[in-house]
């Protein structure tokens, strides 16, 4: 069974016209040229701009100059290996040492002549990879053991035997021919050293034959030095390319950083805008519920205004008929009936009073439960305003000594909290009233001195003035 071997080194100079025989070469026999395939999924050009581009972004540094990034090795194989037998060898390599084999060359037409009509063909296909992890940017780093196993990979693949390992140099094509020369010309020289005994008749055929092969072997040499001289220039060549694609990559780079920049500032303004449309269609929408409650409350105090008009015709009318009363009390049985109407007209006055006096409670209860868009607003609508209506009616009945209900002492205790301000929040809260009275000042600014006397008094000492309070309307003291 034939055996075969694989060996990776960095990829040199001219591989791509070497592997698709888009050159001329002298050590290959055209005729058997139409035998060889050729399969690629990539350019060495293209993924070597690739590698570098990688290894740059995943490592944050150039790759370094002495790095072999792509790499080609040269696999030994059969008359009968096809190109799918070496397709399935790339898979098996990338699937077990993540090497990605991009081109595939079979070359059947490269040998040297053995006698007259021999040929000893040098069967082989040349495998170019990218080997560099495409994660991490880096290298791949194969050990010995995996090198052994991957010969032993090769042999099972192809079908052929292993190979023993050695640890003599692989030839190239030019080198595998120069040896192949030199065995040539070491075989004829002992041939015909074997002729030269028996006889010097053939000396001088000899004599040319040998000059000839050592011209042979001359211009092979002198092939193999031409050819390390143009890998030098092309591995300067790429060096060079090398450099500026770096240099444009980072000006690339540059600009593109730029443009994320602008495109960042860009698209802040974009949200900050549309941060600000939402933010003033919600502006919108509370400022007209802002409307509807400013105008609830306008609706409110013509609601208490009237409501304090009817309380204050009430209060006449019982002052008058307490006044008809008190005069008439020594014909009262004369006047009874008529005190009797009186009566109820006062009692229903008071039911009135009382419907009144409920209706505003719920009204305030209902005001109270009023959502609005702003704390601060709920404070002035829910505890404070009760406090101002309260001080605002105080200020119209001070006259005829006026007082704050238990109730509104209650609200105005509540309002005014349990810390050392309380009598500065008091006097603020008459100042609120004042100024928001919308009324005819019907005595001055007498009445509202007096609702500050009450507040500050309510500001001290609360309990004793709701109790005052009580003790007044359990005597029957009036509003």
């Amino acid at each position: 069974m034939a055996q075969t071997s694989i060996h990776f080194q960095a990829v040199k100079g001219g591989s791509e016209e070497h592997n698709k025989r888009t050159k001329k070469l002298d050590y290959v026999h055209h005729e058997r040229s139409s035998m060889n395939e050729y399969w690629e999924s990539d350019t060495q050009e293209a993924r070597l701009a690739f590698v570098t581009q990688n290894a740059k972004a995943k490592t944050g540094r150039k790759m370094q100059a002495k790095a072999t990034p792509i790499r080609e090795a040269v696999v030994v194989i059969r008359e009968d290996t096809t190109m799918d037998d070496l397709k399935k060898l790339a898979k098996r390599f990338n699937d077990r040492f993540g090497i990605d084999v991009f081109q595939i060359a079979i070359h059947k037409d490269e040998g040297y002549r053995k006698g007259k009509d021999g040929l000893k063909l040098n069967l082989h296909a040349h495998l170019v990879a990218d080997w560099t992890d495409h994660e991490s940017g880096k290298s791949l780093k194969l050990n010995r053991n995996d090198m052994s196993e991957m010969q032993t990979i090769c042999a099972e693949v192809l079908g052929m035997e292993r190979g023993k390992s050695s640890e003599k140099q692989h030839l190239s094509a030019i080198q595998y021919k120069i040896a192949a020369e030199e065995q040539r010309a070491e075989a004829q020289t002992k041939a015909i050293a074997l002729q030269s005994v028996l006889g010097g008749l053939m000396l001088h055929a000899v004599t040319r034959e040998v000059q000839l092969h050592e011209g042979k072997l001359k211009y092979a040499k002198e092939q193999t030095v031409q050819e390390h001289k143009i890998m030098a220039h092309y591995r300067d060549l790429r060096i060079k390319v090398s450099k500026e694609r770096e240099e444009i990559s980072q000006e690339t780079k540059e600009m593109r950083s730029q443009m994320q920049f602008c495109k960042g500032v860009v698209d802040s303004k974009i949200k900050r805008i549309e941060a600000l449309r939402s933010e003033i269609s919600g502006l919108s929408e509370q400022k007209n519920e802002v409307l509807k409650l400013v105008e609830q409350k306008e609706q409110l105090k013509k609601d208490v205004l009237s409501l304090e008009c009817r309380q204050e015709e009430t209060q006449i009318q019982l002052g008058v008929l307490d006044g008809e009363v008190f005069m008439k009390e020594k014909s009262r049985d004369i006047l009874q009936g008529e005190v009797q109407e009186l009566t109820q007209e006062r009692d229903k006055a008071k039911q009135e009073t009382a419907a009144a006096r409920a209706s505003l409670q719920e009204l305030t209860r209902n005001k109270e439960h009023v959502k609005t868009w702003k704390w601060a607003y709920q404070e002035l609508l829910h505890i404070i305003q009760p406090v101002l209506d309260a001080i605002t009616r105080l200020a119209h009945y001070n006259g005829r000594g006026g007082m704050f209900t238990a109730f509104e002492t209650f609200q105005i205790n509540f309002a005014l909290g349990k810390d050392d301000k309380r009598e500065e929040r008091a006097a603020r809260y008459t100042r609120w009233a004042k100024e928001d009275e919308e009324k005819p000042q019907l005595y001055g600014d007498y009445r509202y001195r007096c609702a500050e006397e009450e507040m500050q008094k309510i500001a001290k000492n609360p309990t004793a003035y709701l109790n005052s309070i009580k003790e007044g309307q359990s005597r029957g003291m009036g509003y």
